[in-house]
């Protein structure tokens, strides 16, 4: 607590981050505008391994139509699911830093995710749409912001949040 330049920090940026920021008296994680882009889940509908967790598991065919993701974030997700099983031709952070990387890597992501458009429930930009999907657009699974599992859990939804095994991503968050 002494590390942090509290005087530098927004009032509503200490109190939002008492969400899973502080347990029981004690904090845990300091305010910052990002936040993680995992995978949540219903617990009632998403038969989830938390233990082999992968991007891969959004787009079991198990989930029918109850998909969510964030237009962009997805074909990340996709790529990184793509790159643990060796089918991308460059490595994914490549696609940052040439071009021939990007297309030749951004073709086979794009190829990944039309066949699997169907899945989806619903698009998301911003928390509350995120939120509406799990609440009431059919979603059970999603690529999210940690906050999205968070809030949802607040409310007494059976939800779930979870790192796959690559990792999750820093999410910057607008809102």
């Amino acid at each position: 607590m002494s590390r942090i330049n509290w005087s530098g920090t927004l009032d509503s940026a200490i109190e939002g981050s008492k969400v899973g920021g502080v347990v029981d008296g004690k904090r845990y994680f300091a305010p910052s505008d990002w936040g993680t882009e995992a995978i949540t889940w219903n617990r009632r509908f998403a038969d989830v391994d938390r233990a082999t967790l992968s991007y891969a598991d959004l787009w079991n065919p198990d989930h029918g139509q109850g998909v969510t993701v964030r237009g962009h974030s997805a074909f990340v997700g996709i790529g990184l699911w793509l790159e643990r099983e060796g089918r991308l031709p460059f490595p994914l952070i490549e696609s940052y830093r040439s071009e021939e990387a990007m297309r030749a890597n951004f073709d086979v992501i794009l190829e990944e995710a039309v066949k699997h458009k169907s899945m989806l429930a619903q698009f998301w930009n911003t928390e509350n749409e995120a939120q509406a999907a799990f609440r009431t657009n059919g979603a059970i699974i999603g690529q999210t912001w940690d906050s999205t599992a968070f809030r949802l859990q607040q409310e007494g939804e059976d939800i779930a949040y979870g790192a796959p095994r690559r990792g999750p991503w820093p999410g910057w968050r607008a809102s």
